[in-house]
């Protein structure tokens, strides 16, 4: 979440059988998948974690209708797709150094889009601009 210190970053984990033959059954407890992490002092809430099935170039979102705690069977030649939750931030996003901001931006850390719109107006866009020009 934006904050004036940014959130952590959440995972993404693809796992698919290694042999055809092989199935796959998923039990876990996966959190923050209905509220994300809040954030404190001003800071935004995090990203909910998402949990998906990938059949080819389909992708069937799992965590809308999954319960916290679930047991699914993944088809064969499918993968399942899990994204933890991203931290809430700490503080009013406005408060990020633009530079902070830039270097979110270069890293892949922090989409452009969310860079200039989450925190300081003026001087996360002349930022983000400065990245998308380079």
């Amino acid at each position: 979440g934006a904050g004036q210190f940014r959130g952590g970053l959440g995972l993404t984990l693809e796992v698919t059988p290694s042999r055809p033959s092989a199935g796959l059954s998923l039990l876990a407890e996966i959190g923050h998948v209905h509220r994300p992490p809040l954030g404190r002092a001003g800071g935004r809430s995090g990203a909910p974690a998402r949990v998906r099935i990938s059949v080819g170039s389909e992708q069937v979102p799992l965590s809308e209708s999954s319960r916290p705690k679930d047991v699914r069977h993944v088809p064969l030649g499918a993968s399942i797709i899990l994204e933890t939750a991203g931290g809430g931030g700490f503080g009013d996003p406005s408060a990020r150094c633009s530079k902070s901001v830039e270097e979110d931006v270069e890293d892949g850390l922090v989409s452009s889009h969310a860079g200039s719109h989450d925190y300081a107006p003026a001087a996360a866009a002349a930022a983000v601009a400065a990245v998308a020009a380079a």
